[in-house]
């Protein structure tokens, strides 16, 4: 889809790709761990977070495991290697998780010049 804002000084192009399964679940199955680097970012300046919620496990539903930020990191960045080259780099260039900020919706930066990780 291709679109304009501001009387056409703005152009902009959205492409809706499926994500592959693997990844999908992968996603679903972190929630937990997602809302944890969440939290983490939007209060960086308060520091008892990191001991709040879910620190020691709680809020993660029966059989999620909570992941540290990095090891979340380098294991969708090993799924999205397996899934192919038309995935290279994409954990570089997420700019957004969805819906809620949470789950297995992504919203990428086609230039890489923003991210979350």
């Amino acid at each position: 889809m291709h679109g304009t804002v501001l009387n056409g000084l703005v152009k902009y192009t959205i492409r809706a790709v499926p994500l592959p399964p693997k990844i999908v679940q992968f996603l679903l199955a972190n929630t937990a761990t997602m809302s944890k680097m969440l939290s983490q970012r939007s209060d960086t300046s308060d520091e008892t977070d990191e001991q709040d919620g879910l620190e020691a496990g709680e809020g993660v539903q029966s059989g999620q495991r909570l992941l540290t930020a990095e090891q979340f990191w380098e294991e969708l960045e090993t799924l999205f290697k397996k899934a192919g080259p038309d995935w290279a780099g994409a954990v570089e260039r997420i700019w957004a998780f969805g819906p809620k900020r949470l789950g297995a919706n992504l919203l990428l930066d086609p230039q890489g010049k923003t991210n979350l990780r």
